[in-house]
């Protein structure tokens, strides 16, 4: 980091960097006139903490914690490190991240005939009617949009059942599918039971996406703005206003066919009471025989009309919204959160200090202790850590979340960030010693008695020669015969650089000189070599020392910049400024498989 900051000063000549008398590295703007203390990396993550994590910042977001940081502090990079900082924060995801409501690639589902898709939902609760109603079960045909609407006293699946039996069986006869939300009644087993009998598919949305309810989803905001303008100019009870506002829905021209609902269900226009004010015939006296066969081709008539109105409809829909519609870059592995309501987490335990003075919603656990409800805006929106599994189509994936396998839509999943390996949740220094490393990052014993193995990368300390500036030797081990003399082949960069990929080091004795590739490229290349190490002065060896990418693992890096050998070489390195001061450890460590 050092040399990337001595090059970035030396490209702006406006400014400079000079010790003050604490032996700080001060950055100097000129053209700002501000002075500000340069940052080494391992303390980078601690100015973040104190500016994001701490009650008095009060998690505030990146943009305000980065202007916060760059009045005092200053590092090269400063903007894309503190957005990550932030990005991992689980507190700040889980309560600020947005609910992507245009993620999935959804297609229109158009159905063709009448009887083939109902839409049903449940509407309130409203003030108890003089009838004892309180909800609204509503349900249309999705292709005559006719809707139905009854009062019902409560939302119990008996009640439920009841009504799809009497209102849509038994009026309509057997329909399809019956789709509705996944609200506990309207999946229960008492409705799914009496659809499974009638050979009903019952099918429901995914949740919290109303979008694929729409039908009875958008009449409830209608139906909502009509009931209390009807209700406001009387004092009736509202379910008296239920039947009337039906008819003129089902007696009004629906935007996707083009016709009234009444009108495709009955084949004619309904009789309104202007009708007899300005009086004409609508309808002539004719023979039933005559009247059938003038009904039948009309409603073919119509219904082709229909269908061919609402595919349009569909067509501009998905143009409208086609260019807002995105595909997220899940992939299985991934981490991630579900937006839901959680009911475990609305609850707060707090202590009981009015012991005998309950109030509505608490619930005693003991003698001390209380469950107290939380307001809905303080509660968390997003929950349920969960990992990707796999896509099921453009619009859904399979998460496992505590052990089962769960299929949700892609606007209800928002990625889970980490900030590293050792630390991948920056929230978790709220409660902990922000230099402390978690204690699950560790390696179980302070002790390693197990030989060293051929085919395992060793770490040892080393002496830093000219540009390289690695503080510490790396190799795979070829010969561990004599565990006082292991040799290895040599593993490194050409950039002498801790944070790069490290490959095998290669010798070409024609021109004396060396490569690193995971392959050597000629035959008569051989690999560089080196022996003499003993196991004793070895501080980390195993399988896993190297991550896939060839890199340094996270958990042993920490071990090497707290190790006081490798240290010590750091500090004789010409970016002292940059040792990471922690407690020595024990002096091996071992990665197995």
């Amino acid at each position: 980091m050092m040399r990337r900051l001595r090059k970035e000063i030396i490209d702006d000549s406006k400014s400079k960097i000079s010790l003050n008398k604490a032996g700080l590295m001060i950055y100097i703007d000129p053209t700002k006139s501000i002075k500000r203390i340069v940052v080494p990396e391992h303390l980078q993550a601690v100015v973040c903490y104190m500016h994001h994590n701490m009650d008095l910042s009060a998690h505030q977001g990146a943009k305000r914690a980065m202007a916060s940081i760059a009045r005092s502090y200053y590092w090269p990079g400063i903007p894309t490190f503190v957005r990550k900082y932030v990005k991992s924060c689980s507190f700040c995801t889980r309560r600020k991240a947005s609910r992507k409501e245009n993620a999935g690639m959804s297609i229109a589902q158009l159905s063709k005939r009448p009887g083939q898709v109902f839409q049903i939902d449940i509407w309130g609760p409203l003030p108890e009617s003089e009838g004892g109603n309180v909800y609204l079960l509503t349900f249309m045909d999705t292709f005559l949009k006719w809707l139905g609407a009854v009062p019902i006293p409560n939302r119990n699946a008996d009640t439920i059942a009841k009504i799809i039996y009497e209102k849509i069986i038994c009026e309509f006869g057997m329909v399809d599918t019956i789709l509705s939300d996944r609200g506990k009644e309207l999946i229960a087993k008492g409705v799914t039971t009496m659809c499974k009998q009638f050979g009903i598919r019952k099918v429901e949305t995914g949740g919290y996406n109303a979008r694929a309810n729409g039908c009875v989803e958008r009449f409830h905001r209608w139906l909502g703005a009509a009931l209390s303008i009807l209700r406001n100019r009387s004092s009736g009870d509202w379910e008296s206003f239920v039947p009337p506002i039906i008819f003129a829905y089902r007696s009004s021209m629906n935007d996707a066919t083009g016709f009234t609902p009444f009108e495709l269900n009955h084949g004619r226009l309904p009789q309104l009471p202007y009708n007899a004010i300005f009086s004409h015939d609508l309808i002539q006296d004719e023979e039933p025989s005559v009247y059938y066969s003038k009904l039948v081709e009309e409603l073919k008539r119509t219904f082709a009309l229909a269908r061919e109105a609402q595919l349009k409809t569909a067509m501009r829909t998905e143009a409208r919204v086609e260019g807002s519609k995105f595909r997220p870059d899940f992939n299985p592995g991934d981490e991630v959160y579900i937006w839901k309501k959680s009911a475990k987490e609305s609850k707060l335990q707090v202590e009981d200090r009015e012991a005998g003075r309950d109030k509505p919603g608490d619930r005693h656990l003991d003698n001390m202790t209380r469950r107290r409800s939380i307001p809905t805006k303080l509660q968390y929106k997003w929950h349920d850590p969960s990992t990707v599994i796999k896509w099921d189509g453009d619009m859904y994936c399979v998460v496992r979340r505590e052990g089962r396998d769960t299929r949700v839509h892609v606007n209800r999943l928002t990625r889970k960030y980490h900030w590293t390996e050792a630390m991948p949740d920056t929230a978790i220094w709220s409660t902990k010693n922000v230099t402390d490393i978690p204690q699950e990052d560790k390696p179980d014993s302070p002790k390693d008695e197990t030989p060293i193995q051929i085919g395992e990368t060793i770490i040892f300390p080393a002496a830093m020669e000219g540009e390289y500036h690695i503080p510490f030797g790396i190799g795979v081990v070829t010969d561990a015969s004599d565990q006082s003399n292991i040799c290895i082949q040599w593993l490194g960069n050409e950039k002498g650089k801790t944070n790069l990929a490290f490959r095998l080091c290669w010798h070409q004795a024609s021109t004396s000189q060396i490569y690193y590739r995971d392959h050597k490229i000629h035959g008569t290349h051989t690999p560089a070599t080196g022996s003499n190490v003993h196991a004793n002065e070895v501080i980390a060896h195993g399988t896993n020392i190297l991550n896939s990418e060839g890199k340094i693992a996270s958990r042993v890096r920490h071990i090497l910049e707290d190790n006081p050998m490798v240290r010590q070489a750091w500090g004789d390195a010409e970016e002292p400024i940059f040792t990471m001061i922690l407690q020595s450890r024990s002096p091996c460590w071992n990665f197995p498989p």
